[in-house]
Parts: structure tokens; C-alpha cells; sequence
């Protein structure tokens, strides 16, 4: 529809509108012709007031969903925080997987998000862990796992700090915080198990455990 079309006909006609909020860069109708000069335009010529939400600005940068995807898919924490406020979580349920981790001695809680969801960049996160309505210090892996010959999807494999309760079938909410590294395909078990420890060591002292 061309944008005084769809506004006269359906948003007044149809809905009566009285008042619309729209943000600072809102484009509608047919190729989005209509944006918020030609709103105000027709509010004046139709009776209804236009107020426009103005951007949000961070360090001379605006805040915006694509941006805030652009810094996940970079596994870029730390600005996705000073975008959202708040971590980027991801949840699921505990699915059974390979149990590579525990014949390596450290077992994960493994899940597999839906395919639409944003996942942070492939490597090693600090994260925290939500269980049961309780938060736990945690380290997570996204990834497919080269060393093990690679996953046909993409997992979040998370090591609990301190923890050592089942919780297979249970939801959990995996919180990131912070990259640690990106993956790698270790050449040998032992390189990789080297690296896990010196991973949850940071993780504890970011923790102050």
C-alpha cells in the first residue's frame, strides 16, 4: 500500500487511531516511501498526534537490534552488555551428547539452540548458569568440537564450576560474560585438557574463587 493509503484507510479508518509512536528511522508502507515527516503531516491533516522516539546513543554510537547482533555474532560481550544491560543468554534444555567431557574429566551440560537464534562467535566464554532459580559460576564452549571430530551442529557445552549434580532433561539459562579465546582443533587430548584448566582458572579469578 502507499503510506497515506495504509495510514488514512487502515490505521485511521479501520483502527481510529488516535496517537503514533514511531521510532526516529520508522519507514512504512509500499518500498517504505512513509517515515515520520510525512506521519506528522498526516496527524495534522487527520487529527492525531505523532510522537517520535529519538535514538538512544552510546559512545556516539546508536543502539540498535542490528547492532547489538552484529557485537554477539562477534562474541563481542562486553558491548553486547553496554547495549542491552544486561548479559546475552541463551536457553534449553540439558541434552545427552557425545560425554566426551566426562571421559576427560570434565562433564558439560550440553544444549542445542534452535537454529533462528543469535549465537555469540564460535570459542570459550565466561558465563554463568541458571539451574532451578539459582545462578552458578560456569565456563561454555560454542561450537562443533574439532577435536573430536566435529558435530554436525552447533552446541553450547557448558562446564559448572564446583558442581556436580545431574541435570540432564532440565532447563538452564546460560548467561556470557566474557570471551576467553576462540576454538580450536587441539592435536591431542592432553593439549586440550591443558587448556580447559587454564581456562577455569581465569574463570574462578574473574569469579574471585
Amino acid at each position: 500500500m502507499q503510506p497515506e493509503e495504509f495510514v488514512k484507510d487502515i490505521l485511521v479508518g479501520k483502527f481510529n487511531m488516535r496517537l503514533a509512536v514511531a521510532g526516529f528511522n520508522y519507514r512504512f508502507g509500499y518500498r517504505g516511501q512513509g517515515d515520520t515527516e510525512l506521519l506528522h503531516k498526516m496527524g495534522n491533516e487527520l487529527g492525531f498526534k505523532v510522537i517520535v522516539i529519538e535514538p538512544i546513543m552510546l559512545e556516539e554510537e546508536v543502539v540498535s537490534s542490528t547492532r547489538i547482533r552484529s557485537y554477539i555474532l562477534e562474541g563481542d560481550m562486553d558491548r553486547v552488555f553496554a547495549f542491552l544491560g544486561r548479559h546475552y543468554s541463551v536457553a534449553g534444555k540439558v541434552e545427552k551428547g557425545r560425554r566426551v567431557g566426562n571421559t576427560i574429566g570434565f562433564p558439560t551440560a550440553n544444549i542445542y539452540p534452535e537454529e533462528y537464534l543469535v549465537l555469540p562467535s564460535n570459542g570459550v566464554y565466561i558465563t554463568k548458569t541458571l539451574i532451578d532459580g539459582k545462578m552458578h559460576p560456569s565456563i561454555s564452549n560454542i561450537g562443533n568440537n574439532p577435536t573430536f571430530g566435529g558435530l554436525d551442529k552447533i552446541s553450547v557445552e557448558t562446564y559448572i564450576l564446583d558442581f556436580e549434580k545431574s541435570i540432564y532433561g532440565k532447563e538452564i539459562e546460560v548467561f556470557f560474560i566474557s570471551k576467553l579465546r576462540g576454538e580450536i582443533k587441539f592435536d591431542s587430548v592432553k593439549e586440550l585438557t591443558d587448556q580447559i584448566e587454564k581456562d577455569i582458572e581465569i574463570a574462578k579469578k574473574y569469579f574471585g574463587s
